[in-house]
């Protein structure tokens, strides 16, 4: 009997030993750190957050659109940095996050192979080669004046003045004493577009680009004030041969490569984590990649 005894205590002390390895392992494997880890919060003060940041630097708070792109990147900001902490890339110091994203984005970059071959230069050329063009110049002369919007009538007058003169002689070399001083040349040589557009504004280009070339026209309105213009050259766009801009071409080609693998990165690891919206600010972005809609990417 006391053997019997003894059998039945050591098994119901077995059980009791294996029932705490199992409730104490079960709740081991459910840590709250964990879980917390994998949320993503976005609450009223994250948002608040952004938008000081935004206006910080920028001297006015996102518009609808912009907030919506500053919280995606918060987001994915969030997944590089928390990666970054599972590599053991951080030192405990919350002031270097900034810095710990830069690190996971050099570990992801540093994995991909960045010795391109010929045929990907050409073929990355070859898709975007409108990013190479070269703009047209514009080549062109116009007599100035120096009058308000609200001085058409002299505008009118002078206009009218200057275009006699022009017309007893179409080719007339000396014709800046027709008009007011100009602060740049009133003779411009081969322009870029986009140097004509942010100088002159978008209105005169518009009028130079489709006009015939050796005739005065005008007036027209410009940055500067009213023009009468004769064009005299515009060059066409033309895509530079590759063998030109191969060194460019080549960075270009492996940033790309760089920033497309660190997107694939962060997509691969967003399943890893829930984004949980907590704000109720009225103004607070709908979220509308998949990632950032429910648990686990779902």
């Amino acid at each position: 009997m006391k053997l019997i005894a003894n059998v039945m205590s050591d098994s119901f002390s077995l059980f009791i030993l294996c029932g705490a390895v199992i409730y104490f392992g079960f709740f081991s494997m459910m840590d709250p750190v964990a879980e917390r880890e994998s949320v993503i919060e976005i609450s009223d003060d994250t948002i608040w957050k952004i938008k000081e940041a935004y206006r910080n630097q920028y001297n006015r708070y996102p518009r609808g659109i912009e907030l919506e792109g500053l919280v995606k990147n918060f987001v994915k900001d969030e997944v590089m940095l928390r990666e970054a902490r599972k590599l053991g890339l951080d030192e405990a110091d919350p002031i270097i996050e900034r810095r710990l994203i830069q690190k996971i984005s050099f570990v992801v970059e540093g994995t991909k192979r960045l010795n391109p071959s010929d045929d990907e230069i050409s073929a990355y050329f070859v898709k975007n080669h409108e990013k190479y063009l070269i703009s047209p110049k514009y080549s062109f002369d116009h007599v100035y004046f120096r009058v308000g919007d609200d001085e058409q009538e002299k505008l009118q007058e002078l206009s009218e003045k200057a275009f006699n003169e022009l017309r007893k002689d179409s080719k007339l070399a000396k014709f800046n004493y027709l008009g007011h001083s100009f602060p740049l040349s009133q003779s411009m040589k081969e322009v870029p577009e986009q140097k004509l557009k942010n100088q002159f504004g978008i209105t005169f280009w518009n009028q130079l680009k489709e006009q015939k070339l050796g005739e005065w026209f005008g007036p027209v309105r410009s940055n500067f004030g009213y023009h009468l213009v004769r064009v005299k050259n515009i060059t066409e766009k033309v895509v530079p041969d590759l063998e030109i801009i191969k060194k460019q071409i080549i960075r270009d080609y492996i940033y790309s490569q760089k920033e497309l693998h660190k997107a694939q990165f962060i997509e691969s690891k967003m399943q890893d984590y829930q984004v949980k919206k907590t704000f109720k600010s009225a103004t607070a972005p709908e979220l509308s990649y998949q990632q950032a809609e429910g648990q686990n990417g779902q």
